[in-house]
């Protein structure tokens, strides 16, 4: 297993790790743009991801279209072929609405329960987990809203959220709570463990666990006690991040 979750922000120093662990000269990415929400959005996210993956030397390519349904055959010869499935950020509940539209959701957690690589950013980090805390308003400055818990492909335990340190839009301006405050204060009662990445702080969960964290960025592990409190520990290193999710 080689899962890397990128809280946001910088991009290159988590990726890059993933492909070294992987080895360059065998990295094949395939990217899932399930997540963009429009024909922009996807034209902005696709080139740019592209681009990134040119710059760490390795080829990337691309699963569909914007609002294309791949094909079954495709769906299965593209995973099956890439060695890193890299999924973009943007909206958790559509993306998850155009994973089940065909076999992708389940081609995808069979490729990752065996061992295929995945990396993602913002909703693409919290795919693989078990429950995903997200902001699911495609319009989060023009419509009422409030923080949806999401079902994901349940390859890894606990709930995630990603920008943990983000106070997001609203109509009235700014929420006075961040997502991980959110978190704390409505923790599922049927998950016991739990991680919030900030914006810069990245974790690599795999054989050899990497913690990345920039510009001061914390991420953070949340386990229920035996009594039903929710305890919050900054994850400090590597070492650390093995014991989590080895326990």
């Amino acid at each position: 297993m080689l899962i890397t979750a990128i809280g946001g922000g910088v991009k290159k120093p988590a990726l890059q790790h993933t492909i070294e662990t992987i080895g360059a000269e065998h990295t094949d990415v395939l990217i899932l743009p399930s997540a963009c929400t429009t024909q922009s959005s996807y034209d902005k996210k696709v080139p740019t991801t592209l681009a990134l993956f040119e710059s760490l030397g390795v080829v990337a390519s691309v699963l569909h279209g914007y609002g294309e349904r791949p094909t079954t055959t495709r769906i299965h010869h593209e995973i099956g072929r890439a060695s890193l499935i890299h999924t973009i950020g943007g909206n958790s509940p559509y993306m998850m609405e155009r994973l089940r539209e065909t076999v992708l959701f389940q081609a995808l957690k069979d490729a990752l329960t065996e061992g295929k690589a995945h990396s993602g950013i913002s909703a693409g980090a919290l795919l693989p987990f078990q429950s995903m805390h997200s902001n699911g308003s495609r319009r989060p400055q023009a419509e009422d809203w409030d923080f949806q818990f999401i079902d994901g492909l349940e390859v890894l335990p606990g709930v995630v959220t990603a920008h943990a340190d983000g106070h997001d839009q609203t109509p009235y301006g700014q929420r006075s709570d961040s997502r991980m405050d959110h978190l704390l204060a409505h923790f599922p009662a049927h998950n016991t463990q739990g991680l919030a990445l900030e914006n810069g702080a990245s974790v690599i969960i795999g054989d050899e666990p990497e913690l990345i964290r920039l510009n001061g960025s914390e991420a953070y592990h949340l386990a229920r006690t035996v009594d039903d409190e929710v305890v919050t520990t900054v994850i400090e290193d590597s070492e650390h991040l093995r014991r989590i999710f080895t326990a």
